[in-house]
């Protein structure tokens, strides 16, 4: 694609969005579904995000999973439970844990202890930590640039 077709590609995808914005209203309905259910659902029990470990959510979980990522790898899931509370599901692991047993804190102190030892001069360079990486210097609102986060997770 040249320069040219991608100028007409993007000024057509713009009118589309101009001209429907089904897009936003269904958007605002996610978010704020996300934001009840982080507030009700884990906020009020207990829950702040892990040091060393990032949230990831999705559209198609949002009301009650968490995907836990250690520099951006997947090392679990976080969830509220049928019975109201968060419990942690590691990854390759059929166990699931409540969020504060001592299983579920020995689980998050070997990422955070992880994570202070990591070195930036590390060879740790997969695509999913660079990917971390960058989030965490566009969150410093250095370059002006910032990432799409969900109450600041």
């Amino acid at each position: 694609m040249d320069k040219e077709q991608i100028e007409i590609m993007i000024d057509y995808v713009l009118k589309l969005l101009n001209d429907n914005n089904e897009w936003e209203k269904r958007y605002t309905k996610y978010i704020n579904k996300i934001k009840s259910a982080y507030k009700n659902r884990f906020k009020e029990k207990g829950f702040d995000k892990p040091e060393g470990l990032s949230l990831y959510s999705s559209v198609s979980k949002h009301y009650n999973t968490y995907n836990l990522r250690y520099l951006g790898e997947s090392v679990g899931d976080i969830f509220c439970s049928k019975n109201g509370k968060i419990e942690l599901k590691p990854k390759n692991c059929n166990k699931k844990y409540d969020w504060h047993s001592k299983d579920a804190i020995d689980f998050r102190r070997k990422y955070k202890n992880e994570f202070k030892q990591l070195n930036k001069s590390s060879q740790y360079f997969k695509e999913c930590g660079v990917e971390s990486r960058l989030l965490t210097e566009f969150s410093k609102n250095r370059k002006n640039i910032l990432p799409v986060k969900l109450y600041g997770c």
